[in-house]
């Protein structure tokens, strides 16, 4: 038969486990919490805090300091129990209290008071050993951790104490301010000597052969700022240009050494530039001549030139630093400019036996035997004709005594200058149109007196431009009404021509309709004398109109339209 044995977990196990337990609680209450001796506590005596001067007076009861792990004490918790001044400082932002707890650095009490180390040792301890300087951002290396705390402490101030070199270092600079204040730039706290410089920091880099020169030889007695940093302020003495080409000696050298030199002539106001390029320096610059060498072409080419000095001495106007050929010449840079056809002709074709200036650029200087035209419009070809070919031709007949408007701009050219005579053609209407007059000349041979070159209808005529003006009811009438059968020159002006004499004045008045009436004004009344043998008093007689004593005929009067009677003075007038 087969039995699971549970070990431990049987009867007897379980009550000699709890037996076990039991023994070591009595024991560590009986013995005040005291089970094993870490060592002895600090006896120094203090200012009493609960009862006790001193840890070593708490000896016997651990839990003093020591919270049980099931509690939710912890061991500071239990410092501040006692040392209550803690507690405030650890609330004060200005303590040295509070910047160890809010560092950021982990830190218990014991990292700075540790105990059960004997009754004679010291309860504080701020050596590196214990003291977590490298929390507050400064860590004690080198010298600095061989220092005491108060030197850089002072009046045990922990929490205001400068960082910077110079609050400790100022009386020890040599360098009296001239390199600033932080000293970590060329020392370490391993002490002043050997220090570094990274003179790559600095404006002036050292590279080449300045590298292994020694400091004293450019800072002269311990000067380190301001110092020249031109390359005369040193090479001034092995200048064999003397001054020359000026103070920058890297403008040709670097540092690497004096040779080889080189020098970006395109830095220089000339430019090297094709075969100019692979010219020797010494063939331009003589004697050593840097400065004030001769730039312009004849200086060096005249010995060249196969035009002898006639396209004056600037020879980039034609050739370039490739070679004297292939040559161009931008004939739009000078007073004839080439275009059309003109372009495409050969230099020589003009400029015979070399001659480049002093050339006619009149048409006539060329053309002349190419002149249809005889010369009968002059010499300036450009009247007319253009560069890209001699026809089509154009020519602006504005320009001319006789403007082109109107129908006139359409007509062909040889309509009026027949058998190829272009001057001196007529210019009259009537040289033209005298086959289109339909006044048969009646009025001259100046059609532009009533027509336009837009047609010859609407035709306008100002009547006051003749001898007959009109005026009043005359300017509305129609041509017709006087010139009838299509007489247009000379009809009648008088004014019975028209108006022939009413039957009412009986001729008494004659022809002169102008003696009474004008042309804005037929009723009009009489204002001279009285024709016929009625004396003065027949005018105006009381107030009577010509028709109260007229009414049919000025031949015949009578009274009765204001008497009783044809005979005044009968005693019977009314």
């Amino acid at each position: 038969m087969n039995h699971t044995r549970l070990g431990f977990l049987t009867p007897s196990g379980l009550l000699a486990a709890g037996l076990t337990v039991l023994v070591i609680v009595v024991i560590g209450v009986w013995q005040g919490g005291v089970i094993f001796n870490p060592g002895a506590l600090n006896a120094q005596a203090g200012d009493p805090l609960s009862g006790a001067t001193s840890h070593a007076g708490i000896g016997g009861l651990c839990s003093a300091c020591h919270a049980p792990f099931w509690g939710p004490d912890w061991m500071a918790d239990r410092c501040m129990d006692c040392h209550a001044e803690i507690a405030a400082q650890l609330a004060d932002a200005q303590s040295l209290h509070n910047s160890l707890l809010n560092n950021g650095f982990p830190m218990n009490c014991w990292d700075c008071h540790p105990e059960h180390r004997g009754a004679l040792e010291r309860l504080s301890i701020f050596e590196p050993a214990y003291f977590p300087h490298l929390g507050f951002g400064f860590p004690l290396l080198g010298g600095h951790a061989e220092a005491a705390c108060l030197s850089c402490h002072v009046g045990q101030d922990y929490i205001h104490t400068p960082a910077d070199c110079a609050s400790c270092h100022a009386k020890e600079d040599i360098h009296n301010g001239e390199l600033g204040a932080d000293c970590s730039t060329c020392h370490t706290p391993d002490g002043w000597k050997p220090s570094t410089f990274d003179h790559t920091t600095a404006i002036f880099q050292l590279t080449g052969k300045h590298i292994p020169v020694a400091c004293a030889d450019c800072h002269t007695d311990n000067r380190f700022k301001g110092v020249p940093t031109a390359c005369a302020a040193c090479h001034a003495k092995d200048d064999v240009h003397d001054g020359v080409l000026g103070a920058e000696c890297s403008t040709c050298h670097t540092t690497d050494g004096w040779k080889p030199s080189t020098f970006d002539h395109t830095t220089a106001i000339f430019q090297l530039t094709g075969k100019h390029i692979p010219v020797a320096c010494a063939d331009c610059h003589t004697d050593k001549l840097f400065k004030g060498t001769p730039t312009d072409c004849a200086s060096c080419h005249t010995k060249d030139d196969v035009h002898l000095g006639q396209l004056s001495s600037n020879c980039k106007e034609c050739h370039t630093t490739a070679g004297w050929i292939p040559s161009t010449f931008d004939h739009n840079t000078t007073a004839f400019k080439l275009d059309g056809r003109h372009g495409a002709i050969s230099c020589a074709s003009c400029h015979s036996s070399k001659t480049f200036v002093g050339l006619p650029t009149g048409c006539n200087g060329c053309h002349a035997n190419d002149d249809p035209h005889n010369a009968r419009f002059g010499n300036d070809c450009g009247a007319c004709h253009s560069t890209t070919a001699w026809r089509p031709a154009s020519f602006d007949h504005n320009l001319s005594a006789f403007k082109l408007t109107g129908k006139h701009v359409n007509v062909s050219c040889e309509s009026c200058h027949s058998n190829g005579i272009l001057s001196g053609a007529p210019t009259s209407c009537g040289a033209c149109h005298a086959g289109d007059d339909a006044h048969g000349g009646r009025f001259g041979s100046n059609c532009d007196a009533c027509h336009s070159t837009s047609g010859w209808s609407p035709a306008t005529f100002d009547h006051n431009l003749s001898g007959f003006l009109l005026t009043g009811a005359h300017a509305g009438l129609s041509c017709d009404r006087c010139h009838t059968g299509s007489v247009l020159s000379s009809p009648p002006t008088a004014c019975e021509g028209c108006h022939a004499e009413p039957s009412y004045h009986a001729g008494v008045f004659g022809t002169n309709c102008g003696q009474c009436h004008n042309t804005s004004n037929w009723s009009a009344s009489w204002s001279g004398p009285h024709p016929g043998g009625c004396d003065g008093n027949c005018i105006n007689h009381e107030n009577a109109t010509c028709r109260d004593c007229h009414p049919s005929t000025l031949a015949a009067a009578t009274c009765t339209s204001c008497h009783d009677s044809d005979n005044p003075g009968d005693g019977g007038d009314d």
